[in-house]
């Protein structure tokens, strides 16, 4: 297949034009029913029985097991809201994970859906068994009780100066990462294991490295469920969202906490396909009993088979400094390491083309990883290139690519070796990633800055997704509108500007500049002469009550680009009716927890903050959990407060029953005290009326 632009896919054409229909994947009777599998045409083994069936009782019981999840976590909170203990970091962002994982399911992303779903229960059991024992005294395997303990308050450590530093915000991101390391380390490679000897290994021509991909592609999944705890760890150490840029956490992961989440993974795989092929799976400790897993990790041994494996850099620990190593055996991360790739590029120079292409993709992975940190050279990019080109002889450039991450290797790459790496990436990558993955790297790309070697991404990716299908099949004849092209530009619409496509198309063009804003109208057209603030305002004024038929997360993203620059009296009426109307849908409160209660009332003026302000009197704050109240009234007397938070504090304090309650936070949070305190800092804070409504409610 040669593609104008995308340059074509020889491989993905002959599948197309010499399939056998008594060989294709529902010809052999091993499909069955609709699934919603990544691809009828080319999955990695038509062998593989993909059921619809086994499907739709592993997604409800994920779904269930993902209810319990939230659950655990909401349970590690105070009444206040606040976390009680720090593992309730992890449990959070692991109710995401799942979450996600359940959303790419059902969305396509994957080839086998069915295992997917089945590993993603085995991880959620094996740290629950773990945080049960925890919790009644019994016996904690040695990895989750490293991390439970790195995440209580034992002992007086470097860690805790640091905590005072960052008013516990270190502590927090370090019980966070500690648990991740045990959950990847240890956890994952188990399960993937035990759920391939125990359901597939008996399928015909099965063998483990055919999952790799659907495990490879799930990157997207940790990448969205990091922006959302970052967001949620932010909110509740009561600092803005953006504290921390992507780019900054990833640094901050890498070099302060060993923890480069990519390089993990690529461990994780490679560990999963030793356990396989030395054949130290061992046995499961998990049946299936209708809709649970019956069994308990803890209660035996199902650690020395992992502790076994032949090469000693396979063998995970928990030490801080980890086992993130490059071929010769040093820390992946360690200071001392940084511009040392020269062990790396020599251990590959030696390896023919042939040796490095029978490499787990895993690998390979890890390889260029190691030749990216720090600063890429000259040998470095052209290193990457050769492992890149040996993935795709391979067969496996695909999982290569997720694992390794390709918005990190364009952006490690420059001059002759990037523009090799991007015509790789428009023949070979784009077109055969998942759905999920690409919008992924059309966000990161978005957010923020959007600098050159981004935005050709943006448009490299839209159009080789011009030519898939919503089935992720390649047709050269495909019109726009059903092209998973279409599909990203509409998503992008509804994230960014709260519309459709002609949204995205807007977000683009505001983004894209020169060449590719002028390949983005010859290949999609151009939105239309309105602003987005302009389109939403016309939307919501042509049918005000059909906004309340509109999804919850399309209100959120109108508001949120109203909201962006200048708010003037028409974005404020409009995001006022958007209120109303989610009233009406019953979800205004989830509404305006999602854009922030204090950063909307910032942004509204004269007669409609008015509006806005009875309507919180009225139909917010009395709803809202004490703890979102502790952290509104928080952020208000943080500092200098204006006279709207005035308003606000003396709103919230007044319309709650647990009004005292609420002070003595505020003197134990800011004085160390209790409810005098606490009154005695908002006197000190507000004025007039406000102050004089605070005090009445407090003394009732």
């Amino acid at each position: 297949m040669r593609l104008q632009g995308l340059q074509g896919n020889s491989a993905a054409q002959q599948l197309l034009e010499n399939s056998d229909d008594d060989q294709t994947w529902r010809g052999r009777g091993n499909l069955i029913g609709s699934p919603p599998v990544r691809s009828e045409e080319r999955p990695p083994n038509t062998g593989i029985v993909e059921d619809q069936a086994v499907y739709s009782q592993r997604y409800s019981a994920a779904n269930a097991q993902w209810e319990r999840q939230k659950t655990r976590a909401d349970a590690m909170l105070s009444e206040s809201g606040d976390p009680m203990d720090h593992r309730y970091w992890f449990a959070k962002v692991y109710s995401y994970v799942t979450e996600g994982e359940m959303q790419e399911a059902s969305g396509s992303s994957f080839y086998y859906p069915s295992y997917v779903l089945q590993c993603v229960r085995y991880f959620d059991k094996i740290y629950e068994d773990n945080a049960s024992a925890a919790d009644s005294g019994g016996t904690v395997e040695e990895h989750w009780q490293t991390a439970f303990d790195d995440a209580s308050d034992r002992g007086l450590t470097w860690n805790d100066t640091l905590d005072l530093i960052t008013g516990d915000l270190y502590r927090s991101v370090w019980s966070l990462v500690r648990s991740m390391q045990a959950h990847i380390r240890f956890d994952l490679p188990r399960a993937e294991a035990w759920v391939y000897q125990s359901y597939y290994a008996h399928m015909d021509g099965a063998n483990i490295g055919q999952f790799e991909a659907d495990f490879m592609s799930m990157a997207g999944v940790f990448d969205r469920a990091a922006a959302r705890m970052n967001s949620d760890i932010a909110d509740l150490h009561h600092l803005p969202a953006d504290v921390m840029p992507r780019s900054m956490q990833d640094l901050a992961m890498a070099r302060w906490f060993d923890a480069d989440m990519a390089t993990e993974r690529a461990d994780t795989w490679e560990r999963t396909e030793a356990l396989v092929s030395e054949g130290m799976v061992g046995r499961d400790p998990y049946r299936e009993t209708g809709d649970t897993l019956q069994g308990d990790v803890t209660q035996s041994d199902n650690m020395s088979n992992l502790q076994g494996l032949s090469a000693e850099r396979l063998r995970p620990n928990m030490d801080a400094g980890s086992n993130l190593t490059g071929l010769d055996g040093e820390l992946s991360w360690s200071p001392s390491r940084w511009g040392q790739d020269g062990i790396i590029r020599d251990d590959v120079a030696q390896m023919s083309d042939a040796e490095l292409a029978a490499l787990p993709a895993s690998r390979r992975a890890q390889l260029i990883r190691r030749c990216m940190s720090g600063v890429a050279m000259n040998a470095d990019e052209d290193t990457t290139l050769r492992i890149l080109n040996s993935s795709l002889a391979a067969g496996s450039l695909v999982a290569t690519v997720d694992a390794a991450n390709a918005f990190d290797i364009l952006s490690a790459m420059n001059f002759s070796q990037y523009t090799t790496t991007r015509t790789l990436f428009q023949r070979h990558y784009y077109a055969q990633m998942s759905q999920a993955n690409a919008l992924t790297y059309l966000r990161r790309c978005l957010d923020g800055i959007t600098v050159g070697f981004q935005e050709a991404m943006i448009i490299d990716i839209l159009y080789a997704r011009k030519f898939v299908n919503t089935k992720g099949e390649i047709d050269l004849n495909l019109s726009l509108s059903e092209s998973q092209a279409h599909v990203l530009i509409s998503e992008l619409g509804m994230v960014y500007n709260g519309g459709g496509y002609d949204q995205g198309l807007l977000k683009l063009e505001g983004d894209l500049s020169f060449d590719n804003d002028a390949r983005l109208g010859t290949h999609f057209g151009t939105a239309s002469s309105q602003s987005g603030d302009a389109a939403i305002r016309d939307q919501v004024s042509e049918d005000r009550s059909r906004v309340q038929t509109l999804p919850q997360r399309q209100r959120i993203a109108m508001i949120r680009r109203l909201l962006q620059g200048a708010t003037f009296n028409g974005d404020e009426d409009t995001i006022i009716t958007i209120l109303n109307q989610s009233r009406s849908a019953g979800d205004h409160v989830a509404v305006i927890d999602a854009i922030g209660a204090h950063a909307l009332a910032g942004d509204i003026n004269g007669a409609q903050w008015v509006t806005v302000h009875t309507f919180y009197k009225n139909h917010y704050y009395t709803q809202i959990s004490q703890g979102t109240a502790f952290r509104l009234i928080s952020t208000c007397i943080t500092g200098w407060t204006s006279s709207w938070e005035n308003e606000m504090v003396a709103d919230i304090i007044s319309s709650r029953s647990d009004a005292r309650a609420l002070v003595t936070r505020v003197g134990g949070y800011y004085e160390s005290g209790g409810f005098a305190e606490g009154l005695n800092k908002l006197q000190w804070q507000l004025e007039g009326d406000a102050q004089t409504r605070v005090e009445a409610a407090v003394a009732r």
